[in-house]
Parts: C-alpha cells; sequence; structure tokens
C-alpha cells in the first residue's frame, strides 16, 4: 500500500493561500463617542490538498487461483473562505463589529478497482471484478459573526464576548460509476450517474474572554 501527498514531494511550495486589508476612517465630529470605523476584507484558503493511494495485492485463494488485486484513487479537496468585516471604536473603552464570511468548497475523487484471477500462471488473467467511479462535489455556505470588547478607562482589564452562526453549507454530489465486471459477470461498462443535493450546517459558537 502506498499513500502520499502532494505538499511532501517537494521543500519548495510557492501558494497564495492569504489576502486581507483593513481601512480605518478616523471620527473627528465634536461630540461623537466614536473614534473610528473599519472596514476589513480577507481571503483564505482553508484547504487545498491532494492525495494519492495506491493498493496492489497478489496472493493463492483456497482454491488455487491466482489472484491479483489493484485499487487506486485521486483526492483532491479545496475550501476557500471570503470574510467581510465592519467595526467601530467608541471613546476607546467599547469596541464592536461584525463580519459575513461565505465559504466554496470543491471535493474530487477519481478511482478504480480491479479484482483478476488466473487457474495457473500461464493463463490470460479473467477480470472478477472491475469498475472505476467519479466523484465530484461542489459547496457553498456562509455564516455571520459579531462580537464586542469592553475596556473600562479605569484599569486596563477587559471583556470580550463573540457569537457565530452555523455554517449553513449547501452541498451538490455527483456519482458516476463505471462497472465492467461484477463478482465474475460481464457488464457493458455503461456509466451510471446519481446527483445527490444535501444541507450541512454547523455548530453554534459562542465565546467569552477576558483579558488584562
Amino acid at each position: 500500500v502506498t499513500s502520499y501527498s502532494d505538499r511532501s514531494h517537494s521543500d519548495l511550495r510557492v501558494g497564495f493561500d492569504n489576502a486581507s486589508f483593513v481601512m480605518v476612517m478616523p471620527c473627528f465630529d465634536n461630540g461623537s463617542p466614536f473614534r473610528s470605523m473599519n472596514i476589513g476584507f480577507s481571503y483564505h484558503r482553508l484547504r487545498d490538498s491532494r492525495r494519492s493511494l495506491d493498493y496492489y495485492d497478489y496472493f493463492r485463494s483456497k482454491d488455487g487461483n491466482f489472484v491479483f488485486r489493484e485499487m487506486s484513487d485521486v483526492l483532491k479537496n479545496r475550501v476557500n473562505a471570503y470574510d467581510f468585516n465592519v467595526s467601530f471604536n467608541c471613546n476607546d473603552s467599547f469596541y464592536w463589529g461584525m463580519t459575513v464570511e461565505t465559504l466554496d468548497a470543491s471535493f474530487s475523487s477519481d478511482g478504480f478497482f480491479y479484482d483478476s484471477f488466473r487457474t495457473s500462471l500461464d493463463d490470460d488473467p479473467q477480470p472478477y471484478t472491475k469498475l472505476s467511479r467519479y466523484i465530484d462535489a461542489s459547496a457553498r455556505g456562509w455564516s455571520f459573526k459579531g462580537g464586542a470588547i469592553y475596556r473600562p478607562q479605569s484599569g486596563n482589564l477587559r471583556f470580550g464576548l463573540a457569537f457565530s452562526t452555523p455554517t449553513f453549507f449547501h452541498v451538490n454530489q455527483y456519482y458516476t460509476d463505471y462497472q465492467y465486471a461484477l463478482d465474475g459477470e460481464k457488464k457493458d461498462g455503461k456509466p451510471y450517474d446519481m446527483e445527490v443535493p444535501y444541507d450541512l450546517p454547523s455548530p453554534w459558537p459562542l465565546n467569552a474572554s477576558i483579558g488584562y
């Protein structure tokens, strides 16, 4: 059995996984408690992986046949996140803000399984099971986050509170199977397609903090 990831193939890898900026707009209106308003945007690649799996097996069964099995699969997975944020500073003691996050994800799996046998090493291999499968999934998601920090002006103690809605994902998965032989019975190899849509929500996080 061999398994490897592209990230382990080279010590040098160039990637563009993060980018962000924050624009600060000071507020100098007399009598207003607002000191500044901030607008931010960030891009973060949460996952970018590719994994290959190869499996080989050769043995002699109890009935005396020589059996050879092979399985291979290539997995690709990518998740990108985009954050849009606005926050405020009130009298340098109360800070609060909110973020809308959108995510897009993709996943694919391309592989096959082959199982053959021969009664002797001189015979041609007979496919007992031979099939291939391709899976492709795409997802879109979003979440809303809000938080605040209160710092009394009389000291350095500060309190924080934040919450986040679930990340609501809508996923579409596509399966395509090709069967050429199954349990010793030959097939025509025509594709079998199926689409499965579903929704996936994550938990509700709530965070409280205190710092000095």
